[in-house]
């Protein structure tokens, strides 16, 4: 009878394991994802489902193990959790820097391969590829149960989603590439000041001032990628170097022969 009572006694404590382990829509094996994260994932997805009946899913990975594919990932995963076919899974593996969305029977409906992908090239990627891992799932989470909320006409208004990040990732390198014009234009303008004015207390404050400009748009580049600040940084070295390291070089090297101290002689009768 005693043993009887503690193992009654024993489920009655893991019962809310059971339960807990039922309502747990994020499984974030790569550590990818932050803990408000992942009570964020876990609030929403659990509205989704209490509203509409809709399962949906985050799941992370370190790697897909080479006998597989992450198709085959996504299919275990959805019949180990039992996902219906109104039910949607986001799953991202880390060191391959892979993801892959997929949708039930029912919601491939209004979330056809077509539409995944938009969502894949707008919200995930732009993130992902700077490994921007917990920002980029959650940017395209919030875009896809914005989608799903007003097909289903259930308010989500509290969600946010960054729309306009993508902006410098899409045009990183021709915007590079004008950064790297305007530092030649730098160089060039430092060349034409200390030829003509010299570095002096007048042109001293004008200096200054480009410098600080020049810098600026330098530092930039690393909102655009961390890498290319350095590259930026190294352009303007080798453009300064040019304008005014081998030039000043070309003109101090001269040798002073007799035909070059004739023409002196005679530039100064006149």
């Amino acid at each position: 009878m005693k043993k009887i009572i503690n193992i009654i006694l024993l489920l009655f404590l893991c019962f809310p394991l059971f339960i807990s382990a039922k309502e747990k829509y994020v499984i974030d094996k790569a550590d990818v994802l932050t803990d408000i994260s992942e009570s964020y994932i876990e609030k929403y997805s659990d509205y989704l489902y209490k509203t509409e009946g809709i399962d949906f899913y985050v799941v992370s990975i370190d790697y897909v193990d080479f006998d597989y594919t992450i198709e085959d990932y996504t299919n275990y995963i959805f019949s180990e959790y039992n996902i219906s076919d109104k039910g949607l899974l986001i799953l991202v593996s880390k060191d391959d820097r892979k993801i892959r969305i997929e949708a039930g029977k029912e919601l491939n409906t209004i979330l056809d391969s077509d539409k995944i992908d938009e969502f894949m090239n707008e919200y995930f990627i732009p993130f992902l590829e700077h490994s921007e891992w917990n920002d980029g799932i959650i940017n395209g989470y919030s875009a896809i149960y914005k989608y799903i909320c007003e097909e289903y006409n259930i308010d989500a208004s509290s969600m946010e989603v960054d729309e306009d990040v993508d902006f410098l990732i899409k045009y990183k390198n021709p915007l590079m590439l004008l950064i790297i014009l305007i530092c030649s234009g730098f160089a060039s303008i430092y060349q034409r000041i200390i030829k003509k004015k010299g570095l002096n207390n007048s042109t001293m404050p004008i200096m200054v001032v480009l410098i600080i400009l020049n810098i600026t748009v330098i530092s930039f580049t690393y909102l655009l990628e961390p890498i290319y600040l350095l590259f930026a940084l190294a352009f303007q070295g080798l453009f300064i170097y040019m304008k005014l390291g081998i030039k000043g070089k070309n003109e101090h090297s001269k040798k002073i022969t007799p035909k070059r101290v004739r023409k002196i002689k005679k530039k100064y009768k006149k």
